[in-house]
């Protein structure tokens, strides 16, 4: 049995496939309508037929288009114009008939047959009796040529009865010697007659020669002579067949398809280090974040000084000459020097009246210097400035004695700017030792390149922590800091093969990228950040696929000028004959041997080819 399968004008390769799955019998015959789709490509019927493998099916194709024929069988489907000529085809033979045994031949020996013919030899005896007869009689008769002999042996006689000749009207011929005549007259390998019967039986088949019956053939097998010469026919064309068969015209083809260009493609690959693999459609390719810690230490020298001054003190001496009021002069009133060292009151004091008899009245206050530093110290006599209030009221100042204790001592002291600039130091220290990392790290993976337009350096962290260094009496003071550095690395390798694959979308139909076709070359890479942006260009070259058994069937009976025309159109076309003289191509497939070279320059393998002379 078999499953018969119709499908509809728009079913697609998919469609088919299922339901060859779901069919229940081994011979599955999938029916086309004219103008199908599947029928539009011969890579959807090897689909189809893989599909049929697969599931243990022999896939046959049923369309009434030619076309679709053609194209299946390209394929190596079974195809088929009609169902009933498929199903004819799946229909089992026919029994062969019996074979029909021939009639037996007649025996020599079993006497005469019933319907009244006498076999050949029985003649011929019977013949040579009544010649012998006239003979002695002597009755004229006609002499026995060669001519006559050879009639007897080989001239069949009409099997129909005749009515006997009359013995008056008729001159029975005398037989010539047989053997000089067979000697004379026989090919020489043709095997001698059989000997002549006894006497007495030629005798008694006188008797009979009255009555003329048509001869019989013996039943004895051929000549021993027919059977040898029958022999040597079988072997001359034994040999001539195989000389034929050697000497017959034979063509070899090769077909070395011609490479079509494809490209340049531009396109934009993009290495992210969070990216796990290539992906050739979105254009991105993993990329490797290396990282590194980096220390830097150093011994600075302090440049700031911590300064102690003290202020100068003493005591002055207010006069007064009003003896009117008693005047009062607060604390905290200024007083200075002619030169302007200012000094302060630290007490109020009130100064009593003058007296006419006993003259000005005076008091003693004691002072601080506005300014620390030596420069307040200064000699007796030098502050006599006064506020022009007070000194309105008829009071005057001086110090009797000098002003002492002001003083100014310096020590070298650790400053918020020495620990800054020391900070700024440690920084280019570490930059140095990333910047030479991020050029050639250490553990860079093989066959990655570094970009170090990725890098990026941490904060430096500084150890002891600067705040607890400034105000530091000393005048040197250590330092470290530490970062840790990262830099992007890229297998460029990787974007050749999201090359490889937007350059095979770009491969036309019935073509097949050539192996090792394709090339990428890219430029250095724009860093944003960690990501890394590749400008790419991509070329390649597909062949045309083409099968060396639909070939075969446009060529054969063609003159190899128009087979060789018709075939330079897929490319470069190689054809030798022998002998070279032939002009055509040979029709069969056994001399006809058509190559056509792979993707990769040797051969996928070639059609039947032909045994070479």
């Amino acid at each position: 049995m078999a499953s018969i399968i119709y499908l509809d004008v728009d079913d697609e390769i998919t469609t088919a496939a299922a339901r060859i799955r779901t069919a229940t019998d081994t011979k599955v015959a999938l029916v086309l309508p004219p103008g199908s789709r599947l029928a539009t490509s011969r890579i959807n019927f090897r689909l189809l037929s893989r599909e049929g493998l697969e599931r243990n099916r022999v896939l046959s194709i049923v369309a009434a288009d030619p076309a679709a024929r053609a194209i299946a069988a390209s394929a190596g489907l079974p195809v088929h114009a009609t169902v009933a000529e498929f199903e004819e085809a799946i229909a089992p033979p026919a029994p062969p008939a019996p074979p029909v045994e021939p009639p037996a031949a007649p025996s020599v020996d079993a006497g005469p047959p019933a319907s009244g013919s006498t076999p050949k030899r029985s003649r011929k005896k019977a013949a040579g009796a009544a010649a012998a007869g006239a003979a002695a009689t002597g009755a004229a008769g006609v002499a026995a040529t060669p001519e006559t002999i050879g009639l007897f042996d080989a001239t069949p006689v009409s099997t129909a009865p005749v009515s006997p000749p009359s013995t008056a009207s008729v001159a029975v011929p005398v037989p010539l010697p047989v053997a000089p005549i067979e000697a004379a007259t026989a090919p020489a390998d043709v095997s001698p007659r059989p000997e002549m019967p006894p006497a007495e039986t030629r005798a008694r088949s006188s008797a009979a020669a009255g009555a003329s019956v048509p001869p019989v053939r013996s039943g004895r097998g051929l000549p021993s002579g027919l059977v040898a010469v029958v022999g040597s026919l079988v072997v001359v064309l034994v040999i001539l067949a195989v000389i034929g068969y050697v000497l017959l015209p034979s063509a070899s083809v090769v077909v070395t398809p011609v490479a079509v260009p494809i490209g340049p493609v531009d396109f934009v690959v993009r290495a992210d280090p969070d990216a796990t693999s290539v992906d050739a459609e979105g254009g991105v390719i993993p990329a490797t974040r290396l990282s590194q810690d980096f220390t830097a230490s150093d011994e600075f020298k302090t440049t700031g000084v911590k300064v102690v001054q003290k202020k100068a003190t003493g005591q002055v001496t207010f006069t007064s000459k009003n003896t009117f009021l008693l005047v009062t002069v607060p604390a905290g009133t200024s007083v200075r020097t002619g030169s302007g060292i200012a000094f302060v009151t630290t007490q109020s004091v009130t100064i009593p009246k003058a007296s006419f008899t006993t003259g000005p009245s005076l008091k003693d206050v004691p002072i601080t210097a506005v300014r620390a530093g030596p420069a307040s110290n200064v000699d007796p006599g030098t502050i006599i400035v006064l506020p022009a209030d007070i000194k309105d009221l008829l009071i005057t100042v001086t110090n009797r004695d000098a002003t002492s204790g002001g003083s100014r001592q310096e020590s070298p002291e650790v400053s918020q700017k020495d620990v800054d600039a020391a900070i700024v130091q440690l920084g280019k220290d570490l930059a140095a030792q990333f910047d030479t990392w991020a050029a050639a790290p250490d553990d860079l993976p093989d066959g990655s390149t570094a970009f170090p337009a990725t890098g990026h350096l941490g904060t430096p962290v500084a150890t002891p922590d600067p705040a607890t260094l400034v105000g530091l009496e000393q005048p040197t003071f250590q330092l470290a800091a530490t970062a840790t550095g990262t830099v992007v690395a890229v297998d460029t390798k990787l974007i050749d093969q999201v090359a490889a694959g937007r350059i095979a979308a770009n491969v036309p139909s019935e073509h097949a990228l050539k192996d090792g076709s394709v090339t990428s070359k890219h430029d250095g890479g724009q860093a944003d950040g960690d990501l890394i942006d590749f400008r790419v260009t991509a070329n390649a070259q597909a062949i045309p696929v083409l099968d060396a058994a639909v070939l075969r069937e446009q060529i054969k009976g063609k003159s190899v000028v128009d087979a060789k025309r018709l075939l330079e159109r897929y490319g470069s076309v190689t054809i030798s004959t022998w002998p070279g003289f032939v002009s055509s191509i040979p029709t069969l497939d056994a001399r006809l041997d058509l190559t056509v070279t792979g993707l990769d320059g040797s051969s996928p393998g070639p059609a039947p080819s032909a045994s070479g002379p």
